[in-house]
C-alpha cells in the first residue's frame, strides 16, 4: 500500500520554508522512483508557508494548496504533483485569488484540476471565496475567484472546507456567525458547478 505524507520542514536559512512530500511504499523500497528520497520540494519560496492542505488528485498525483507570505500579505497558492514527483503546475505554485487570504482548502475536481476555497476579510468581515483550477492550473472562474458568502457587521464567515460533488461540481462548507442579539453559530453550505 503507497501513502503520500506531507510536512513542513525548515531548511537552511532562517525563513526558508520548504514543503516536503513523502512517498513511502510499504513492503517495498521506502522511496518510489522518481521521488527524491528526502521528499519533493513543492515551495521554495522565501517567506512563511504554513497551513498546508494535501489531497489525492484522483489521478494517481497529490493536490497541495498553503497560505503563503512571500510578499507583504498572506495568499494562497496550489501546486499538483504526479505519480512520479513531477510538479505539473507554476514553480513555487499557482497564485489563487487577489486578496489577502488565509484557511485555506483544496479538492480535486476529477479530472487533474482542483477546486480551492478559502476565508478572506475584505471590509474586515470573513468572506467565502472558491477557485476552479484546470488540469494546467489555470483558472477556470474569475481570476480573483468568486465570492460565495461575504461579512458583514451581522455575519461572519471563517473555516472553509470542500469536497467534490461527484457530477463535476464542488460543495463547500463553512462556519457563519451572526449576532442576533447574542453571537450564534451555525454551518452553511452552498453547491458550485
Amino acid at each position: 500500500a503507497m501513502s503520500i505524507t506531507p510536512r513542513n520542514a525548515l531548511r537552511a536559512a532562517p525563513g526558508l520554508r520548504l514543503f516536503i512530500m513523502l512517498v513511502l511504499i510499504s513492503l517495498a523500497s521506502p522511496v518510489w522512483a522518481g521521488w527524491l528520497p528526502d521528499g519533493v520540494p513543492v515551495c521554495t519560496a522565501v517567506g512563511y508557508q504554513g497551513s498546508l492542505v494535501s489531497v489525492p488528485d484522483g489521478l494517481g498525483g497529490m493536490l497541495c494548496v498553503w497560505q503563503d507570505q512571500r510578499a507583504a500579505q498572506l495568499k494562497i497558492y496550489a501546486q499538483r504533483i504526479d505519480a512520479t514527483g513531477n510538479l505539473l503546475w507554476t514553480t513555487n505554485g499557482v497564485l489563487v485569488g487577489s486578496d489577502p487570504s488565509f484557511h485555506p482548502w483544496i479538492c480535486p475536481d476529477g479530472v487533474g484540476g482542483a477546486y480551492i476555497t478559502w476565508n478572506s476579510r475584505p471590509g474586515g468581515y470573513g468572506s467565502i471565496f472558491v477557485q476552479h483550477l484546470n488540469a494546467s492550473g489555470s483558472p477556470i472562474w474569475a481570476s480573483a475567484g468568486i465570492s460565495i458568502a461575504g461579512g458583514n457587521a451581522s455575519s461572519d464567515n471563517s473555516l472553509p472546507v470542500c469536497a467534490g460533488d461527484g457530477l463535476g461540481g464542488v460543495v463547500v462548507a463553512w462556519v457563519q456567525q451572526y449576532n442576533p442579539p447574542a453571537p450564534q453559530f451555525q454551518v452553511v453550505a452552498q453547491r458550485m458547478t
